[in-house]
């Protein structure tokens, strides 16, 4: 029979990043069925300090990892990119607080709760580190994600695809380490840095696509711009075209008004007559071909 104490006591310090997950979640994500969702996030804060199986615990950590394509309703892209975003945060700040575990403890096994029991300050204080650099590290992510989630196109596509695959090789790597060499400090710290530069990375990634959509939105005001400049242009040209015709015909209308009042003043009133029916079927003409 377990003594109970123990697990409580270790396994309890592991749900603050639960918790900040699920904050993550909800800040990011709408839920697909809200009260079974809640459900299901106060099962698993439960089991993860009832539950006393050796693996339980990696378990738990793919379970929260892949909610999203669960119990969220955003674009698939969207979810997955989370998820990987997810899983690749937790499994930094869990290499980076074992190696502070050892560190602290000068080499203790990582997955011993008898270890963590008789260390249980430093493995309070490696939890505690664990969900500050998690919750540090979500937060960057989520400062950047916002233009990603706007522009889900071919280019955030391959993003996507490939944050997916790093985190699935992180998630393996750091459960093979866990299981296989608990106490290897120096593995530890390679995998801490790894994961920071992975993150790093992704975050770097995140910041060129918020650039290159700034861009692109740029250029497309610039080319409506442009077209309606095009568009002014096209219509003063118009204006002044008519001005100029009407100009014309002003000085054309003086011009006739000069003869006719010539002809009048010379007694001529039969060509004038003459003179202002020629105009006057010009006039129609020029009506009829414009029409």
């Amino acid at each position: 029979m377990y003594d109970m104490v123990p697990y409580l006591c270790v396994y309890s310090t592991l749900l603050p990043m639960i918790l900040v997950s699920f904050v993550f979640y909800g800040r990011l994500l709408t839920p697909r069925w809200p009260r079974f969702l809640l459900l299901v996030q106060v099962l698993v804060l439960v089991q993860m300090v009832l539950v006393v199986p050796e693996d339980h615990t990696r378990l738990t950590s793919g379970f929260v990892g892949l909610m999203p394509l669960i119990f969220y309703m955003e674009d698939l892209r969207y979810r997955l990119l989370i998820c990987s975003v997810l899983l690749t945060t937790v499994k930094a700040a869990e290499m980076t607080s074992v190696s502070l575990w050892m560190l602290l403890t000068g080499g203790a096994s990582s997955q011993s709760v008898a270890a963590s029991w008789a260390h249980y300050p430093e493995h309070l204080i490696s939890a505690l580190f664990a969900t500050a650099v998690m919750a540090l590290l979500l937060w960057a992510f989520e400062r950047q994600i916002g233009v990603v989630r706007e522009y889900l196109g071919a280019r955030v596509m391959s993003i996507v695809g490939l944050l997916a695959a790093q985190s699935a090789m992180l998630y393996a790597l750091g459960n093979s380490i866990m299981r296989d060499s608990p106490a290897d400090a120096p593995l530890f710290w390679i995998a801490s840095v790894l994961c920071l530069l992975c993150v790093a990375a992704d975050i770097g990634v995140f910041r060129v696509a918020g650039r290159l959509r700034a861009r692109e939105e740029e250029l497309r005001r610039a080319h409506e711009l442009s077209a309606a400049v095009d568009e002014l242009a096209r219509r003063a040209s118009l204006e002044m075209e008519a001005e100029a015709e009407t100009a014309m015909l002003r000085h054309d209308a003086r011009n006739h008004v000069q003869v006719l009042r010539s002809l009048i003043e010379g007694g001529d009133e039969g060509e004038a007559r003459d003179y202002a029916r020629s105009l006057a079927a010009a006039w129609d003409l020029g009506e009829k071909g414009r029409r």
